[in-house]
């Protein structure tokens, strides 16, 4: 059997947390309802064109998540006063809600299987992934999607 290279075992390693049943809050928090949620939580009322670009979405998917995020009352979609072609989406006290909780979750998921280390072993994994973070934000921009 041929030996993985780091690549290949990180991107399997990536591949099997993600679907570990334990680990669902995790993976929630990365879809992207809780994407869209998070955004206009941290960035209050936007279009959707800016949530297309924070997100590399197209528009279209945009719109689909927009409207299928209102139906569940988590966002609310109103025109502009001076420009009514414009659409600006706000989030909703159930939107903000349902994202803390779903944050409350994920935390508790990470909190326990950040307990599987030991002290320095938990320093040691905070500096490599703050390392990897570095260097992705270094080659993103390179990077067309």
């Amino acid at each position: 059997m041929e030996e993985q290279s780091p690549a290949q075992e990180f991107l399997a390693l990536q591949l099997c947390f993600s679907h570990l049943p334990g680990l669902a809050p995790l993976a929630e928090m990365a879809r992207g309802e809780s994407l869209a949620l998070r955004y206009l939580a941290d960035c209050g009322p936007a279009y959707p064109t800016q949530l297309s670009r924070a997100m590399h979405v197209s528009t279209a998917r945009i719109a689909a998540l927009v409207r299928h995020l209102e139906s569940k009352g988590l966002v609310l979609r109103a025109r502009e006063p001076k420009d009514e072609r414009k659409i600006r989406i706000s989030l909703t006290p159930a939107g903000r809600a349902l994202l803390q909780a779903r944050a409350a979750q994920a935390a508790a998921c990470v909190q326990q299987l950040l307990a599987a280390l030991e002290p320095d072993e938990l320093q040691q994994y905070l500096a490599l992934q703050r390392k990897l973070l570095g260097a992705a934000t270094e080659i993103a921009p390179s990077q067309t999607v």
